[in-house]
């Protein structure tokens, strides 16, 4: 039979074991990731084949901007606006990338052509619980307007 003296060397270097392994394990462990900057936010709200989109007609410049949020928006001269961006296009990380898979960056300029639809017309499309409701209510902060791009070229 082991003596007391025997016991306790063993217990003591199996605890220091499962110590030394679980240390190890979050030693190695990855580190935990940051949200990407392509993680949070609505994704790119671009139009939705068979809607219209109704309402004054643009032709502006502006720069993109990429919230903290995950929020594409452009920076107008009335501030910054919520987009609908065109059939197509989609995100790459802090950028736009339009249908032809040209990456627009975050700050770069844009010219674009589409219209300024009234919020409340928007939310009549599907209603007060849709797709646009949901993603504009994220993202459109106090305007009560949003910009329905039908072309977008970088500058």
């Amino acid at each position: 039979m082991p003596s007391r003296r025997m016991l306790t060397a063993i217990t003591a270097v199996a605890l220091s074991t499962i110590i030394a392994v679980v240390v190890l394990l979050v030693v190695a462990a990855p580190p935990a990731e940051a949200p990407g900057s392509n993680e949070g936010g609505p994704g790119l709200p671009a139009q939705v084949p068979g809607e219209t989109y109704t309402g004054e007609p643009i032709d502006l410049e502006a720069a993109l901007v990429v919230g903290s949020e995950g929020c594409f928006r452009l920076d107008t001269a009335d501030g910054e606006r919520f987009v609908i961006w065109p059939p197509g296009f989609t995100t790459g990380g802090d950028a736009v990338v339009d249908a032809d898979g040209e990456v627009i960056p975050d700050g770069a300029t844009v010219g674009a052509e589409g219209v300024e639809m009234p919020y409340d017309a928007l939310l009549a499309i599907e209603g007060p619980d849709g797709y646009w409701a949901n993603v504009a209510g994220f993202c459109i902060g106090d305007d009560e307007t949003v910009l329905v791009l039908d072309a977008v070229r970088l500058l």
